[in-house]
């Protein structure tokens, strides 16, 4: 079976094709039923990663603190405490960080199987963006690659992920140099992100397409853009259907595919 899913800002169409049965099943639900999830872990990354420059930037000053306190014992017992805070936040971060590696590596795995299907939500949405039909033979000649791809966010993604391991490889080998170098980096570069969004969003969006163009994108057959079809059909009809949303209820439709 293959899937697609499409967003709008009130719901999310998801058709599956079943290549037993040659059809298209297609379910349609409210955005925020399955929003929820996803904002809790996103809330829960942010608060982590907070506390994490939190006691970050708390066990360096305390290491500093050590250093100006005469009383000997109590300045090894703060250094001490000091570097086992940073140890446990650079084991948490670095963990995070191989997790999420692989995670990240299984998914683009993923997606080389999938990148046709990719290919086929793009097309109809791009098709519906610029010509504003659904017809399937327009879809057809529009590329499959997409200035709009969420990859455009997994790329910034990526490079921060990237910039935490390079902080936690310099913390096991002890390098405090360069880590003040990396944190500084980060911090900077953050504020140039922030400031210049616009090209970093260009420069973001340069890359996905390079991205999907040798990775995550493939030119989809019939089957593949018969079920995003099926799925943005149904996703734009529940639209007009259901301006009350307190009216809409859950439910799925099948489509016999096309001869």
């Amino acid at each position: 079976m293959g899937k697609i899913r499409i967003d709008s800002n009130d719901f999310a169409s998801i058709a599956t094709y079943d290549e037993e049965k040659n059809q298209v099943t297609v379910e349609v639900d409210l955005h925020e039923n399955i929003k929820p999830d996803v904002d809790e872990r996103d809330w829960k990354f942010y608060l982590w990663f907070a506390a994490c420059i939190f006691f970050a930037n708390a066990s360096l000053m305390g290491y500093i603190a050590s250093v100006v306190i005469v009383n000997p014992i109590l300045a090894n017992g703060l250094a001490l405490l000091s570097i086992i805070v940073f140890s446990c936040v650079m084991y948490s971060m670095l963990s995070r960080v191989v997790r999420s590696t692989i995670t990240i590596y299984k998914l683009f795995w993923e997606m080389r199987k999938v990148a046709p299907w990719h290919g086929a939500e793009h097309k109809v949405i791009d098709s519906y963006c610029q010509n504003g039909t659904t017809d399937l033979e327009a879809a057809k000649l529009v590329s499959p690659i997409s200035d709009y791809c969420g990859g455009r966010f997994a790329v910034l993604y990526l490079l921060a992920m990237g910039a935490l391991l390079a902080v936690a490889i310099a913390f096991a080998l002890g390098d405090y140099k360069t880590i003040g170098i990396v944190i500084s980096s980060i911090i900077l570069a953050t504020l140039v992100m922030i400031l210049f969004h616009r090209t970093t969003m260009k420069c973001a969006v340069h890359l996905s397409r390079k991205l999907q163009k040798y990775w995550t994108i493939k030119e989809p057959g019939e089957k593949e853009l018969w079920t995003a079809h099926c799925a943005i059909v149904e996703l734009l009809k529940t639209e007009k259907r259901y301006k009350n949303l307190e009216n809409f209820q859950k439910y799925s439709i099948t489509y016999d595919r096309r001869p």
